[in-house]
């Protein structure tokens, strides 16, 4: 992006050069999260701009060239914004981003310090990250030159090179001082693909070879054929973002390190990493391949306008306190609650522990979207700190197996951890409501899908409505012979053969069932009701009464089943608060090391009882017992057992509004009109600006990426949420459809299972929590109990 536009003498998608494009795209791709802004400058006709698009990330693609910027159009990439602009000149208009991407563009500059001190300064957010890639001069072809005699110094610019305006050549060491310079820290930096031979001669292998040249990068860090730096702008972390699904969000508070860190701070990576013992103890990191393209590639999200960020906080001093001895650590490997928890709960008892964390997806689907200032939450995240029946004081954490609330004795439990975590920051919702439309008209009811709470259903219905529903609840408790229907112990083996539909059929009766069953599982997923486990309901959020405590809620007589299931939320910004507070107490942990390593590629039996885990940075580990907290899909992936079970498409717009105007809008509401594309609404999480109200709108499973927008303002009008004129003043944040958790069907169970029993003929000497304990059994509350049992395992 100098002045000297040699597009018309060289064309980057068929040179040679275009393997090192794709390779040092792929090692940057594996730095993005799902939703960040990305600035390419320099883009040429888009090979690297088409590996940073996808999970909803915006690329501004900038180059001086027409010839090239026209071949980036013609690729039609989602979320690509295509603009001229020579870096000879301020780039106006521009705005600030979570990365910006400069390759081989920083030979072309008289003034390189000046420019990477203008980049940060205008256009990296605090916190973000500057990907700097060059060639090498002490790439292998140039070392075996200079030996020849072809080339007199490693520096010497060739005849080629003077033609495509570079002035010099910076080897890795003077690219870390020139960033230094302008006030960049220098995170990490790698060789990218090794390059023995002249271009000419390298085209000639095969593509197997030229795909091992890549992976052997590696192990001569210093001679790749590129050298890549990732910088960071001082003044805060890099802007994290979870992915939707189960999820999904990221490591907020780490980067990616190499080799040990210190206590209770975030790890940095050293320019250089030494030998390894070729015998390594238990928990000692050992070398392995480093993978290529290791982001998830996920449905198109469709973007809105960035609005600029608000500064992150500073990082936090490391504290002095001296770590326990080696021999006693333990590793925890995920990035889930459990995992957090887990990590929390040993470290706060003195023992020794390393947490190794995914670069995504920190905190799972409890972690929010932090966008631009918004903080926005993954759909509906409440807390369930109380239920009817539980003890007061809990059983043992030994006896806890995870399964569909299996969690509820423990309720006390998780209720002291989130107060002692959160304080007074826990706050109970408003009751949550019901929008419905009867002959047209559009009511509302106090919901019994969330609360299950059936006192209010009789004044609730119209009455000939309440008097059919009891004539067929009746009915179905006469033909079932069963107080609980399908739920009394006689009917198990019906029950677990049973869908939703059948279930319900036969607990409600069919008005029930399609007033307030069908609605709800229609939108949630293709088939609805008859898709789903009657076992499996809870994942899809849908209840199952017995019949007679269903008749006596309709014949207006008192009810023998009163629930006590408070749902709460986390002052001020939602149940992410939950995530954020643990990560704060996690960074002054004196006993706990923080590494950030990607997700586990490899797990596998080793010597001696060792646990073999090999990381997507292409580290190692030999360690003993570890405990994986990680997702179901993780775990099978990295040991090689099949596992692709069909998920459920979730489709999610966020959207924010004057708080005037939408004060009347419930903290949580669902809309059971089969007509209103809308599924849900919530109020948690936070607008940036404190005059404007977020609404969290969840649409059916079905709706297009293009029409989430429109169609969540057209069905807020429609279930009588907020009028024509507030509709227009919703501004739209974000807005993202994709697959996330597995369909809760008989048949998704028994993929899981066949997937257990797989592992369990692996004999990993292994702990397990979140999703790779169950697949089920992944509730906030499930996850607190299993982290806070795995914590207890490793102080015995």
């Amino acid at each position: 992006m100098s002045t000297v536009d040699y597009s018309a003498i060289y064309d980057p998608d068929t040179d040679f050069d275009l393997h090192y494009t794709r390779a040092t795209g792929e090692r940057i791709r594996s730095w993005l999260r799902p939703g960040e802004s990305v600035l390419e400058l320099g883009c040429a006709t888009g090979a690297m701009t088409a590996l940073l698009v996808g999970d909803g990330r915006q690329v501004v693609a900038v180059d001086q060239a027409e010839r090239y910027l026209e071949r980036v159009s013609a690729r039609h990439l989602v979320g690509v914004e295509v603009r001229r602009g020579d870096l000879d000149r301020p780039l106006a208009g521009v705005g600030h981003f979570d990365h910006v991407v400069l390759t081989n563009v920083l030979h072309e500059l008289d003034d390189p310090v000046g420019l990477l001190r203008r980049i940060a300064a205008a256009h990296l957010f605090p916190g973000g990250l500057l990907h700097l890639s060059l060639q090498n001069p002490r790439s292998i072809h140039r070392l075996v030159a200079l030996e020849m005699g072809i080339i007199e110094d490693l520096h010497e610019v060739a005849e080629a090179g003077r033609r495509y305006a570079t002035r010099r050549l910076y080897d890795a060491d003077e690219l870390a001082g020139l960033a230094e310079q302008a006030g960049l820290e220098v995170l990490h930096r790698e060789g990218v693909m090794l390059k023995p031979l002249a271009n000419r001669q390298m085209a000639t292998l095969d593509p197997a070879v030229l795909e091992g040249f890549v992976a052997a990068a590696r192990h001569l860090p210093d001679h790749g054929a590129m050298n890549l730096l990732v910088l960071r702008r001082r003044g805060g972390t890099p802007p994290a973002l979870p992915a939707l699904e189960h999820p999904a969000p990221p490591a907020a508070r780490h980067v990616p390190a190499d080799g040990d860190v210190a206590p209770g701070i975030r790890p940095r990576i050293p320019a250089d990493v030494g030998p390894r013992a070729t015998r390594p103890e238990a928990g000692t990191m050992i070398p392995g391949p480093r993978p290529i393209g290791t982001a998830d590639r996920a449905t198109p999200v469709v973007a809105v306008p960035p609005v600029e960020r608000r500064p992150e906080r500073p990082e936090r001093p490391a504290p002095t306190t001296p770590r326990p001895p080696e021999g006693r650590r333990r590793d925890i490997v995920g990035g889930t609650l459990a995992a957090l928890v887990a990590a929390d709960a040993a470290a706060s008892r003195g023992e020794s522990v390393r947490l190794l964390l995914p670069r995504q997806g920190v905190g799972g689907g409890f972690a929010p979207i932090r966008r631009d200032g918004h903080v926005l939450e993954l759909g509906v995240r409440l807390l369930e700190l109380g239920f009817e029946g539980a003890p007061a004081e809990p059983p043992p954490l030994r006896e806890y197996r995870p399964g569909l609330a299996g969690h509820r004795p423990w309720a006390t439990t998780v209720e002291r951890w989130a107060r002692e975590l959160l304080g007074d920051r826990i706050r109970t919702i408003a009751p949550p409501v019901m929008v419905l439309r009867d002959a047209g008209r559009i009511t509302r009811e106090p919901d019994l899908l969330f609360t299950v709470d059936l006192s209010a259903l009789a004044t609730s219905l119209p009455d000939a409505v309440r008097r059919r529903m009891l004539d067929e609840v009746r009915h179905a408790r006469a033909t079932t012979g069963e107080d609980a229907g399908l739920l009394a112990p006689r009917h198990a083996e019906r029950l677990a053969g049973a869908t939703l539909l059948e279930a319900s059929l036969a607990n409600h009766g069919p008005t029930f069932h399609e007033r307030y069953v069908a609605p709800l599982c229609d939108k949630v997923l293709g088939g609805g009701a008859a898709s789903i486990a009657a076992t499996l309901r809870r994942k899809a959020w849908a209840p199952l009464f017995h019949p007679r405590t269903l008749e006596q809620a309709l014949a207006g007589d008192p009810i023998g089943f009163h629930p006590q299931r408070p749902l709460e939320t986390v002052d001020p910004d939602g149940c992410g608060g939950v995530v954020d507070a643990l990560l704060e107490r996690l960074d002054r942990r004196t006993t706990l090391q923080v590494m950030t390593v990607g997700e586990p590629v490899a797990i596998a039996p080793a010597d001696r009882g060792r646990t073999a885990i090999r990381f997507e940075d292409g580290r190692s580990i030999l360690t003993r017992r570890p405990l994986l907290a990680c997702s179901a899909a993780t775990l099978f992936r990295a040991t090689g057992i099949a596992y692709d079970p069909p998920r459920v498409r979730t489709a999610i717009a966020w959207l924010d509004a004057p708080t005037r105007d939408v004060a009347d809008v419930p903290e949580l509401v669902h809309v059971l009109d089969p007509a209103n594309p809308v599924l849900r609404v919530s109020r948690g999480g936070r607008s940036a600006d404190p005059e404007r109200a977020l609404l969290t709108v969840e649409l059916r499973h079905d709706t297009s990426a293009e029409g989430l927008v429109p169609r969540a303002r057209d069905g807020l009008v429609a279930a009588g949420l907020v009028d024509p004129t507030t509709a227009r003043s919703l501004r739209p944040l974000l807005a993202a459809a994709r697959p996330t958790f597995p369909v809760p069907s008989a048949e998704v169970a028994a993929i899981d299972a066949a997937a257990r029993a797989e592992l369990d003929r692996l004999r990993l000497d292994v702990d397990l929590a979140a999703g790779a304990a169950s697949a089920v059994a992944d509730t906030l509350n499930d996850q607190v109990v299993q982290g806070l049992q795995a914590a207890a395992r490793i102080a015995t």
